[in-house]
């Protein structure tokens, strides 16, 4: 909280032209003094760091100055939909993360297992605000079948989605093949074989248990970062959640 409320407190942008710019207001040099003397943001900063932490610890996060309404409110209204992005793109990550890590492992170093990695590859390394430029360019501007901006409806999601998933996809890809990998390198597999059972069947009812022990950890931990990776996303497309 020191680190951020110093970050706040020297980044270039002033809280009260910010508020009069939201109202439309063009106020002098003397009318944003006295404004800034009754916000409290002309004492140093130790003063206005304390005098915050002591109200925040008494579960009072203050006023935002730009909405001017209570913090807290501000974000148990926008919570939601940052849990609704999270949602949907951790659901949309095990449907296609699974089957495609099956597929790399079960045919290893054949074309599909080829193509799944490079492409996966490629998911890693792009930054998602540039996954989301490209496909706001393609399926909004260019086909207009989705819309760009918002948070009105299912098909605001959509885009969302599809951009945090990319990324999520294409890790899950590559770790799930190679847990899955380790797994059938193991006896059981032969064993399964040996009692009449077909290849399908063992791998999706014993090899993919065994291989999600591993992934489901860090699926964990994904979604904490999730949660803060979606504020890029949420500003690229306006989504109004808590970035």
């Amino acid at each position: 909280s020191l680190f951020t409320f110093g970050l706040t407190y020297l980044s270039p942008s002033d809280p009260v032209t910010l508020y009069y710019d939201r109202l439309g207001a063009k106020p002098d040099k003397q009318m944003v003094e006295e404004t800034k003397e009754e916000m409290g943001l002309n004492d140093p900063f130790p003063i206005q760091y304390g005098r915050w932490l002591n109200r925040a610890v008494h579960g009072d996060l203050g006023t935002s100055y730009y909405y001017k309404t209570s913090v807290w409110s501000e974000l148990t209204s926008r919570l939601p939909n940052t849990v609704i992005l999270t949602v949907s793109t951790v659901v949309l990550t095990i449907l296609i993360a699974v089957p495609l890590g099956i597929l790399c492992a079960v045919f290893q170093n054949k074309w599909i297992d080829y193509l799944l990695r490079f492409i996966s590859f490629l998911g890693v390394s792009m930054p998602s605000f540039w996954v989301g430029t490209l496909l706001m360019y393609f399926f909004g501007v260019k086909l207009k079948a989705l819309p760009i901006l918002g948070s009105g409806d299912l098909k605001h999601l959509i885009l969302p989605t599809a951009t945090l998933s990319f990324w999520m996809v294409s890790l899950y890809v590559r770790r799930l093949r190679g847990s899955a990998l380790e797994e059938l390198n193991k006896d059981y597999l032969n064993g399964g074989l040996a009692r009449g059972l077909s290849k399908w069947h063992v791998i999706w009812h014993q090899i993919l248990p065994n291989s999600l022990l591993s992934v489901i950890t860090m699926f964990g931990m994904s979604i904490g970062s999730l949660l803060g990776g979606a504020t890029i996303v949420e500003t690229i497309f306006e989504w109004k959640g808590i970035g």
